[in-house]
């Protein structure tokens, strides 16, 4: 999504995070502009290499376990116990999703901005809750997770600070601190459903709504406290199974935990004494002198409230995910930093810590190595999720662009006995790749036109459909693919782009090239920070005998690349037959230093 994006490539793209085209330009379903201009930093600091992506979110993820550190202290908890706990956190092996994918950078951004906001929150005075506030929006539009914020902060006062307090009236005296907040979930309501709406942005309930999509829910909460609690076997794609027989008994089991933390609640305010610290002077020593069941009512209500976001409330398309637990798994945390300084010998809980950050530490780069490339990370999914459609259709994917076919065939064939995702297109469509790889251009053709059928608008089939019929001399019914094509996505300049080379191609006659040079400037308009596309255009006006014009465009190509050799050949044949010898000269050196050097 980042590295083949050339929305990112121009400042001028900049607008388009705060326009109505948003979700088109940067292929997001929501509104999350801080994350989105992130990857702006990547193209400009180090040209969009994966490497400078990944190293990024490296640092960002630092930070947010600094952070997490902050926060700890900040609710009292001693020093070496909350670099334990932020340690923990840091190196806990349910972030590798979030951490190694550079396209995850909202989790991260989301949590680093979350964290610092409850800590500075927190702390008090004037200043930090203006600087709260402001960390607490840059978390809310770097992803929506971050509007539980206020549900989470009231939490930590009803389980710790305001113990003494009944409920209405804590409610009353907090509401001035969490109005900025809630102010800050409408605002990002206004964007995402009114401004700035997606209108293909809607989902459906998994299990259908009601009490399956509640059971399927509560099975999956209680799958992620144990991906926190014990993270031996992780997973890039969990199916879940609405007719698992355990589906309904986990929905009970999740009421009676629920009930459980009310109950925490209840016994955790009644032990509560007049002369216990509280409110917010005493709020960075309160937790240590809560009960347990402050501790863990607060443990708990953080790690549920977190999840809302995503529990399908409002449907959004994805039923569980690691990348969820970033802001959750700060429960974890923080119970093992409070669990490690209540322990009466100080020596017991640091070997306690050292333990748990020993095996996390041993468990996570095992977790990354099945990062390391597409072939290892869908192998590894494919092991874990053997039901998945689009883990084997993924790993075949993978397998057909290292070139090994009949490995790619073999997923392709597990495909329809794996659990469907409704995306049956994409399998066809991939299907024919491995065909048209192998040779059977039969099968390929069936294959794109069943995807296309499948899907009337999907227009990479219809390349290749276009491709087939012209390499067989059937130019005219590959002609109607590519327009069919330019009719389902007119706002692509990429359809623009590939109609153009379409012709270019497959037609020496002037009226179609003609046609060609309209369609690769609807392309250059609508992305005129391309070189390829200026350097296609150039190539159709050289075809058309345009040689001025041909010259501006390949000079553009060149100044937006200039390792474009493509376009440094054009210019030479163009100068060469324009008779401009030192000129052509200068361009003849020019592609020698590139490597492709043109014939004289």
């Amino acid at each position: 999504m980042i590295l083949r994006n050339q929305s990112f490539d121009s400042v001028d793209d900049i607008a388009a995070v705060f326009s109505s085209d948003y979700y088109d330009r940067f292929a997001e379903r929501t509104y999350r502009p801080v994350a989105t201009l992130s990857y702006f930093i990547d193209h400009r600091l180090w040209n969009a290499s994966p490497v400078g992506a990944h190293a990024f979110n490296v640092v960002l993820h630092a930070l947010a376990a600094v952070a997490v550190f902050y926060l700890l202290a900040a609710m009292g908890i001693a020093p070496w116990w909350a670099f334990a706990g932020a340690f923990l956190f840091g190196v806990h092996p349910v972030k590798t999703e979030a951490v190694a994918l550079a396209s995850n950078r909202e989790e991260i951004l989301c949590g680093l901005f979350f964290f610092a906001a409850f800590a500075l929150h927190l702390r008090g005075g004037a200043r930090g809750r203006v600087a709260a506030t402001v960390c607490f929006l840059l978390a809310l539009f770097s992803k929506e997770m971050a509007a539980s914020f206020p549900l989470v902060l009231f939490a930590y006062h009803f389980y710790v600070t305001d113990r003494e307090k009944p409920f209405i009236k804590l409610l009353k005296d907090r509401l001035p601190e969490y109005l900025p907040y809630v102010a800050g979930v409408l605002l990002l309501l206004g964007f995402h459903y009114l401004w700035l709406a997606n209108p293909g942005g809607g989902a459906d309930w998994p299990g259908g709504g009601g009490w399956r999509t509640f059971s399927i829910m509560s099975y999956v909460f209680i799958r992620y406290f144990l991906l926190l609690a014990v993270p031996a076997r992780l997973c890039a794609d969990y199916v879940i199974d609405a007719g698992n027989n355990v589906i309904v008994p986990a929905a009970i089991l999740f009421v009676i935990m629920m009930i459980a933390i009310a109950g925490a609640a209840v016994r955790a305010r009644r032990k509560t004494h007049a002369s216990e610290p509280i409110g917010d002077v005493a709020a960075c020593n309160s937790i240590f002198f809560a009960g347990w069941s402050a501790v863990l009512g607060f443990a708990a209500s953080f790690f549920l409230l977190s999840l809302l976001p995503v529990s399908n409330i409002i449907p959004f398309g994805e039923t569980m995910a690691e990348r969820y637990l970033y802001i959750p798994s700060f429960a974890f945390a923080f119970l093992a930093a409070a669990l490690l300084e209540r322990l009466p010998r100080p020596h017991t809980a640091a070997v306690c810590a050292a333990a748990f950050g020993i095996l996390f530490c041993v468990l996570t780069p095992l977790r990354l190595a099945a990062w390391q490339s597409d072939l290892s990370f869908w192998q590894d999914t494919t092991a874990c999720a053997p039901r998945s459609a689009e883990a084997h259709m993924n790993l075949a994917n993978a397998y057909l662009k290292a070139g090994d076919i009949e490995n790619a065939m073999e997923q392709y064939a597990l495909v329809p006995g794996s659990e469907q995702t409704g995306d049956e297109f994409k399998y066809r469509y991939n299907l024919g790749l491995a065909y048209r790889a192998l040779g059977d251009i039969e099968m390929a053709r069936e294959s794109f036109l069943a995807a296309v059928e499948l899907k009337p608008d999907f227009v990479e089939p219809m390349y290749h459909l276009a491709d087939l019929y012209a390499a067989r001399g059937d130019y005219e019914r590959g002609l109607a693919y590519i327009q069919k094509a330019l009719a389902s996505d007119p706002d692509r300049p990429q359809s623009y782009f590939i109609a153009g080379q379409y012709i270019i191609k497959n037609s020496e006659d002037a009226a179609a090239l003609k046609q060609a040079v309209e369609w690769l400037e609807q392309a250059v308009a609508l992305e005129p920070g391309s070189a390829v596309y200026h350097g296609a255009l150039g190539q159709a006006y050289l075809r058309l005998g345009n040689m001025k014009r041909s010259e501006s465009e390949l000079l553009e190509s060149i100044k937006l690349d200039p390792s474009s050799t493509a376009s440094y050949h054009l210019l030479y044949s163009i100068y060469k037959r324009t008779g401009r010898a030192e000129a052509a000269a200068g361009i003849y050196e020019k592609i020698k230093s590139l490597g492709t050097p043109a014939s004289r």
